[in-house]
């Protein structure tokens, strides 16, 4: 109780209390906060990840995402660095839509808000025999 009060005086920021799931569950909702992707079972955060570490997002079949994050070279090589995570977007069985649209949706979501360059351009090249 007493951090709070001291993070608001000190950094001119209003402090959120925030439930943290530890269930071990991974599976639940899909919420945004700015540019941080938050996973909540129930009330609960299971985690949260800024986006600004994700270099490249991509569907990969019909219901998962990838995200690659940033390689960063500062550290050691005993260190353990997450390189790839996969997010699973189950099909949406109450709505007659397209089961990857959900997924197309997320993956559109994360690259909006991680700031993602996506070219679409044709290529600068084409080589025919």
């Amino acid at each position: 109780n007493k951090i709070k009060p001291f993070f608001e005086e000190h950094f001119d920021r209003k402090a959120e209390i925030l439930q943290i799931n530890t269930s071990g569950h991974n599976y639940g909702k899909v919420d945004f906060k700015g540019s941080v992707l938050r996973h909540f079972r129930g009330n609960r955060c299971t985690f949260e990840l800024p986006l600004t570490s994700v270099s490249q997002s991509m569907i990969q079949g019909k219901n998962e995402i990838s995200l690659l994050f940033h390689d960063d070279d500062a550290h050691d090589d005993a260190d353990e660095v997450l390189t790839e995570m996969r997010i699973y977007v189950p099909p949406n069985e109450d709505e007659e839509e397209d089961e990857t649209e959900a997924t197309k949706a997320l993956n559109d979501e994360i690259i909006d808000r991680a700031g993602i360059r996506v070219n679409v351009k044709d290529s600068i090249t084409k080589l025919e025999s």
